[in-house]
């Protein structure tokens, strides 16, 4: 969420635009999809982990629905986190031109 309100204050008050550089519209595109993928599947996976645990205690661990959402969050969440960092370099790397071009030809 820090990433999209960063993105809605570099769009609106400075020259990068919303849609004006590819590198930027790559970075919309996967930061609305991470947020998705975290609101409609992390976030279950992991509330649904901390209410079994508060109900289960110790015996949560044994449990078949438990072990999935914590394979399933552990493994999603590190594809989360690599393309966070994907995002980092793209952010700093700019490594696609623009996408709209202004009067001098650029």
């Amino acid at each position: 969420m820090g990433n999209l309100l960063m993105g809605i204050v570099y769009g609106v008050w400075t020259g990068f635009g919303f849609f004006k550089h590819h590198w930027i519209t790559v970075k919309w595109v996967l930061t609305v999809a991470q947020i998705l993928f975290g609101t409609f599947f992390l976030g279950p996976w992991v509330n649904g982990n901390v209410k079994l645990a508060n109900t289960l205690r110790e015996q949560a661990f044994a449990n078949d629905v438990f072990q999935y959402n914590f394979q399933q969050s552990a493994g999603w969440g590190t594809a989360q986190l690599l393309l966070l960092l994907v995002m980092l370099v793209v952010s700093v790397q700019k490594p696609w031109g623009r996408a709209v071009k202004n009067n001098s030809g650029y």
